[in-house]
């Protein structure tokens, strides 16, 4: 889908939204109206037969001109009877004023302009269906992690649970193997969403790994930390399930994790 692993648009994701609109924004440079063309426009129009009495009484009415008794096309000037050309060559300001008066005006909007508002709306529309996507990928992800964190954790509760357990019933060396293997996978989870929340309790729950239920204390195992350790873990399946809850929530800030683990926890 082009999208990075924090939720985001990746390169692909980008140079797939340059690609869709890119055609229409450079059609619409294309398009963009050009003022010599408008201008050289106006001005046939303007001197075109039909516009010329127009013309001529649209300098009279701005005061830019007398007008011709004789001729409705003409003007005069200093007296003389002209045509519109003619006075346009020696009044080319009065002209322009008396042709922009007469110019027909025009409430469609530009070709150049449509095709570029159709350009921004592609633009905008996969902004936001990426926007959605990466969001909804994001979330489920999310899910995923709380969901990982929390099972790793209660199945290194029971192993540990069960270690303790044979110790409890006579086996003064009970096997390590489980509870190690199950440690270390809640380590790796841990580690993962202190590498992708730094500001969350979990580098605070890896210490809690390597100290209190760190796995020196199941390969030297004496029974006098039973009681200990069983605390141990009931803290620790409180606080993780606390910390899911938060790395579940796509919409919380990073510096929220730490707040709402605590909020949980109490």
């Amino acid at each position: 889908m082009g999208l990075t692993g924090s939720g985001g648009l990746s390169p692909s994701g980008v140079l797939a939204i340059v690609l869709v609109t890119a055609p229409l924004l450079l059609t619409a440079c294309a398009a963009a109206p050009d003022a010599d063309a408008d201008a050289d426009r106006d001005l046939v129009a303007c001197l075109s037969p039909a516009q010329l009495g127009d013309l001529a009484r649209s300098a009279v009415t701005l005061r830019v001109a007398q007008p011709d008794p004789g001729n409705p096309t003409h003007v005069l000037d200093n007296g003389a009877s002209v045509d519109m050309s003619t006075w346009r060559e020696r009044h080319p300001d009065d002209f322009d004023r008396a042709c922009a008066a007469i110019r027909p005006t025009d409430t469609s909007p530009d070709d150049w302009t449509t095709t570029l508002l159709a350009a921004l709306n592609v633009l905008v529309g996969a902004v936001i269906g990426y926007g959605s996507a990466a969001l909804r990928e994001y979330a489920v992800r999310a899910r995923r992690q709380g969901q990982v964190l929390r099972t790793a954790t209660t199945q290194f509760a029971v192993a540990a649970r069960l270690f303790v357990g044979d110790s409890g019933r006579g086996n003064r060396y009970p096997s390590d193997a489980a509870v190690l293997q199950r440690h270390a996978e809640l380590s790796t989870e841990l580690r993962l969403v202190a590498r992708l929340h730094p500001h969350s309790t979990a580098n605070d729950l890896l210490t809690r790994l390597a100290g209190p239920l760190g796995p020196r204390v199941f390969t030297d195992w004496t029974r006098a930390e039973t009681d200990r350790v069983g605390t141990a873990l009931v803290e620790l399946e409180r606080d993780v399930a606390a910390l899911a809850a938060a790395v579940e929530r796509p919409w919380a800030r990073r510096g929220e994790l730490r707040a709402n683990t605590a909020e949980v926890a109490s």
